[in-house]
């Protein structure tokens, strides 16, 4: 996916954080996922993570918050990136 924001070649995490929602374009055009209450968060993906996720679908996401809870950290790697 284009302009996915990535670590920094760390390791996949356990995952203490799952977060639902849609894929949608951030204002910079990167990925974001619109959580089901409505909030936009930012994606990290995690270097190791292979999962894929494409534009305008639902997944849940697992990982961690990067910083703040306004940025996901996928990190929890393929397994943690479930379509729904």
């Amino acid at each position: 996916m284009a302009h996915m924001a990535g670590d920094l070649g760390w390791e996949n995490c356990a995952v203490t954080v799952w977060v639902t929602g849609v894929i949608v374009r951030g204002e910079g055009g990167q990925a974001t996922i619109r959580d089901d209450q409505g909030v936009v968060r930012q994606l990290v993906w995690g270097t190791h993570n292979t999962g894929v996720v494409d534009w305008d679908r639902r997944y849940m996401i697992g990982g961690g918050w990067f910083n703040t809870s306004d940025t996901l950290w996928a990190c929890g790697g393929a397994d943690a990136v479930i379509p729904q």
